[in-house]
């Protein structure tokens, strides 16, 4: 196509087809999770990685809610609950996040 019509044909067909999954994957590729977020925190501020247990599950089987406690240096630092495990796991993440943000410095706790 670039051949036949030039860049401006090329990205123009690349933009219109392939735009929104360029993005998507850039995207992606440059967001973290909360989780991968908190371990990287931790790491620079010679930490060890955190420790998720689950602490409680409630609700019935096709509607579960797990509360999950996210642990550092073996201290409770957060807990957060979601549907799925995984989800919980990133709600406890991102708020001993906002902790240590709070706080300045990891070494506070």
């Amino acid at each position: 196509m670039y051949l036949d019509g030039g860049y401006d044909q090329a990205s123009s067909f690349v933009s219109k087809w392939l735009g929104q999954h360029i993005n998507e994957a850039l995207e992606s590729e440059t967001r973290k999770d909360p989780k991968s977020l908190l371990q990287e925190y931790l790491q620079a501020n010679g930490k060890q990685p955190p420790r998720y247990e689950l602490s409680s599950q409630s609700g019935t089987p096709h509607d579960p809610v797990f509360t999950i406690n996210v642990l550092i240096d073996n201290k409770l630092i957060a807990t957060g609950k979601g549907s799925r495990k995984v989800d919980a796991e990133r709600k406890a993440a991102s708020q001993a996040l906002e902790i240590f943000i709070s706080l300045g410095n990891a070494n506070d706790f």
